[in-house]
């Protein structure tokens, strides 16, 4: 809920206060202004959805009562990362759509983002399950707790590194938004590939589970 605003109130600010000094920095970095919302916008999607990376730990008890329940572990996660994924990209269709509806960022933004944040999401969401699984596990002695809340804030500023080296090495724009579009690719990929590998594995070795 808070997302949409948040975002507004920060991007319109800078749009006023920044942005329009910031003329010497485009000659060297052209697609810098697009890298600043395009790492905001992410940046507040990651963390405001990594508030729901803990599926497993938030049921406590009633993890013992999904074993009544007529449906696979694997059907039974899916479930657990698509509603917090559908909201999230819920919650950022709207902020996107109040940015481009005020002028806030540019069309190219708009798109780039709905891409990447979608899929971050989901690849953010299946990390998380994986994590809780990991911090159930019976034989798991180190606390991973804080992985998930580290990642979500890590993702974003590392596509944001990326943008900025290849904006300052003058690379085509569309070759710069293609290259993080297939960045996300390769951080999505290997996860959906392993999803359902990990999580039959997970819940058969998770306490007081399957």
């Amino acid at each position: 809920i808070m997302q949409p605003f948040l975002a507004y109130v920060v991007i319109s600010s800078l749009k006023v206060t920044l942005y329009s000094s910031m003329s010497m920095f485009l000659a060297y970095f052209p697609e810098l202004i697009n890298g600043i919302n395009l790492t905001l916008i992410l940046l507040f999607s990651s963390i405001i959805n990594s508030t729901a990376l803990d599926p497993l730990q938030r049921e406590d008890k009633g993890l013992i009562q999904s074993k009544l329940i007529p449906f696979s572990p694997y059907k039974q996660s899916l479930v657990k990362i698509a509603i917090p994924s559908l909201i999230s990209s819920l919650s950022l269709f709207i902020t996107l759509i109040v940015l481009i509806s005020t002028s806030t960022i540019s069309l190219t933004v708009f798109f780039i983002s709905s891409i990447l944040g979608i899929l971050f999401t989901i690849a953010l969401n299946m990390l998380g399950l994986f994590i809780d699984l990991k911090k159930l596990d019976s034989s798991t002695k180190i606390n991973i707790g804080y992985l998930s809340s580290l990642v979500s804030f890590l993702v974003p500023l590392s596509l944001c590194l990326m943008h900025f080296l290849l904006t300052f090495l003058k690379i085509p724009s569309f070759l710069i938004y293609i290259s993080e579009i297939i960045y996300a690719i390769l951080i999505f990929l290997p996860l959906a590939i392993s999803f359902k590998k990990v999580v039959s594995k997970g819940y058969l070795r998770m306490k007081g589970a399957f």
